[in-house]
This record gives structure tokens, sequence and C-alpha cells, in this order.
């Protein structure tokens, strides 16, 4: 007999995770005969929120969901106060039998002292989460409303664990759940994006730039970029991490820029004329490093080295990026640059080109940059700028990540355009997305 298991994800649901949902399946195949088959299938989707609509644009059955989810938003409200954001998941699980080519099918919804998992990928940072469930149990009785118990080691029915970037949610019972968390509003938006990379002259510290995010291409005809790096095709420059992650928020280092520049150089065949003692041969952005230091883009430090694993600064980031640009004759008009500081004239280069601008007056050149102000510099060189409106509709054919789930950030879409996949045409300037 044949025993499988399948997680379904429907809509703009989030990317969940199942723990143990093969185990499940197997406990459903007991007593199942030879040439039979078992496919145990949950399915998640994400529901609309139904407080605002009249009674009477709304089914029966869309009225008690109405009637739920005004209950849960109250108790909600009560528990964190106004700022506080729910949304309502459905989880369902459904066990198909086929045995001489019929398929019968039924719902579970208990899984008895077979407790799941459920990993719900959120921006969790700074946010206090609950929990509650609805269920209907085999005999079609409602059950009240629970809140579900947090930090519960036990790790029973009806707890549920916060993570870094997400929530683990242990249940039994299958049904309709919401999930409120609190929320700040973000800040007026300053400009926060950064720069950093590569070498310029003496080795500077670390920072964190700033840009405006973009509403659209700002690649500048003439800045020569078009010469270097690949405009033409939106090629995927950013990857997540090994534990799925993409950490926009975390720094990144001289050789991460070194790979990115490396992807999307049109012309990577280039004769090795330069290298540093501290990238080896066997290295992972060995080819990368000596690729553009051999093109002059990347250079190392006074001491002869690269120092590959160091975070860069937005100064050091700055340089690189420009060296694949025409310089200008432009002004850094910031109070912490110095006419007289080894990267002003590459400042005043991305500062002219619109690829970068200042924090208060202020460039910060020896903040380390992060990741999210990296791909949003990069993409103000490569004029692209996501399609807002396909990636809204369309979360399936992204690239997913725990934690890049907040559309509400700054860097959410500058990201995306980073690290997904698409096909592109330009429509009076403005790019518009297909799927890859």
């Amino acid at each position: 007999y044949d025993v499988s298991s399948l997680i379904v994800v429907q809509g703009n649901t989030p990317a969940v995770v199942i723990d143990w949902l093969d185990d499940l399946a197997k406990t459903e195949s007991a007593g199942i005969l030879g040439g039979q088959s078992i496919e145990v299938k949950l399915t998640v989707e994400g529901k609309d929120d139904l407080t605002a609509k009249q009674d009477s644009e709304l089914s029966d059955a869309q009225k008690v969901e109405k009637a739920y989810q005004t209950e849960v938003k109250q108790k909600a409200t009560a528990t964190t106060g106004e700022n506080t954001v729910v949304e309502f998941i459905d989880m369902s699980i459904l066990k198909s039998t086929t045995a001489n080519n019929n398929t019968t099918t039924e719902q579970i919804r208990d899984t008895g002292n077979k407790v799941l998992k459920i990993r719900i990928p959120y921006v969790t940072e700074g946010r206090d989460f609950h929990i509650y469930r609805k269920h209907i149990d085999d005999a079609n009785v409602e059950t009240p409303t629970i809140a579900f118990e947090e930090n519960n080691t036990q790790h029973g029915d009806g707890t549920f664990e916060k993570g870094k970037g997400y929530l683990d949610v242990y249940a039994t019972k299958f049904s309709t759940y919401a999930i409120s968390y609190t929320t700040t509003p973000d800040p007026a938006p300053a400009p926060h994006h950064s720069i950093g990379g590569g070498s310029g002259g003496s080795s500077s510290s670390d920072s964190a730039s700033t840009v405006n995010t973009p509403v659209g291409p700002v690649a500048q005809p003439g800045s020569g970029v078009a010469d270097w790096l690949i405009t033409d095709d939106h090629i995927v420059y950013i990857n997540g991490y090994p534990d799925g992650t993409v950490a926009p928020n975390g720094n990144i280092t001289r050789a991460e820029v070194a790979m990115i520049f490396y992807r999307l150089l049109i012309n990577p065949q280039v004769k090795i004329t330069r290298t540093f003692p501290d990238v080896k041969a066997g290295d992972w952005y060995a080819t990368a490093v000596n690729t553009l230091a051999s093109l002059n883009i990347i250079r190392g430090y006074d001491d002869g080295m690269f120092h590959p694993g160091e975070q860069i600064t937005r100064a050091e980031f700055t340089a690189i990026a420009t060296r694949f640009a025409k310089a200008t004759d432009g002004r850094a008009d910031f109070s912490d640059v110095a006419s007289d500081y080894w990267a002003y004239g590459n400042i005043a280069t991305a500062a002219d080109y619109g690829w970068v601008t200042g924090y208060d007056g202020m460039f910060r050149p020896a903040d380390k940059i992060t990741r999210a102000e990296t791909a949003t510099i990069v993409n103000h060189m490569l004029g692209r700028a996501a399609d807002q409106e396909w990636v809204l509709a369309n979360p399936g054919k992204i690239k997913q990540f725990p934690d890049l789930q907040d559309l509400t950030k700054w860097y959410y879409f500058d990201m995306v355009e980073a690290s997904s996949e698409h096909n592109f045409t330009m429509r009076n300037g403005v790019e518009k997305w297909t799927a890859k």
C-alpha cells in the first residue's frame, strides 16, 4: 500500500511549514490493505476580514464567520489595545483513501493525541502575538473560542511559541484560526537605504546608508552602468541563507558584495591579474573577488588583504558601485563628508545619479550597510523597481522568506526585486512583471 501527505497553501497565505504530517498519515493508514493508498492533505488558506461588510452582502455561512471574527477582534483589542492587527487562517485536513480506482474522502477535524506543529512566517520582532481558535467537532458542534497559551514547553494542543521570524503553533484541532499582533506605525519615511561595499582607500569602519524608496527606475542612461552590468534581464542577485532567511536588516560582507556584482557582470570571463593572500582558491567568493579586482572594481586594504568577511561600509560600497559608472563633477552635500574625504568623489557621483541620499543632512560613510540598503542601491543603479501590483496579486510566484513578510517595510519591494525571478516589460517608464 502507499501512504503520502500533502500540504496545500492557498491564495495570500504565508508559506507555512508543517511538522509531523507524515506521522499522522502513517497513523491514519493503520488497517488498510495491499493495493490501497492513503493521502492526508492539509490545506491552509487565508480568510478575508468580513467585519466591515454589511450582512446584506454576506451568505449565511459568511454571517457566522463574521460573528466569530468580530468576537476575536474584540478579545484581541481588549488584550493588546487599539494598535492590533487580526488575521484569519483556515486549516483543514482531508484524508483520501483509494482502492480499486475508487476514492473516498473524509475530513479530519481532530487528530486526537497526534499534535502537529505549524510554522508560520511572521515578522515577530517587537510584536506581541495572540492566537485564537474556533473549532467545530465531528458532530458539527461549535466549541467556544479559545486563546492559545504561549511558551508552554509541553507543546500540547492550544500552545504556541514565537521565534525570530516565525510562530510555531501546536494543534490537534483544525478549523478557523485567528492570529493577532500589536503593531507600531513606522516613523515617517525618512530616507533609509544604504550603500557599502568593495574597498576604496583607507580601511573604514562600518555603516548603513539611506536612500529613498524609488517609485520607478531611476538609472541614468548616460551613467555607463549598462556597459558593465546586466540591465535588460532582471536576474536574481540576492539569495537567502541556508536557514531559509534573507536577513534584510543584516549587514553584508565584502565577499557578499563581490558576489552580487559578479553575478551581474555582462562579461565575467576576464583574465585574472589580481589576487589577495586572504582569498584562497577554494573559497566560494574567490572567483568573484579576483574577477572584480582584475577589473579594478574592488581594491584591497593597505595591508594587501581583501578582508572578505568584514562587513562593508556605506563609503566602501559607494566606491565600488560608482566604479561601474562615469564620474560626475557633482558635490557631496553632506555635513559628515569633507571635500578631502577619500570617497568624496564616489559619494558625489552616487548622489548625482540619484542612487543615494543623506540622512538628516549626513551620509554616515562609516556606518555598516544592510542587505536591504544594498538591494535598494543596486536597483537604483540598474533601473529596477518591482511591479508592486503584480507582487501583491501573485504571492505564490515570488520567493518567500520568513523574515520578508511585512509589506509595510520600506525595503520589502526592493528585496523582492532582488531575490525573485521575473520577466518584465517597460510601459511608460514603469516596470511591469510577468512570471518567469
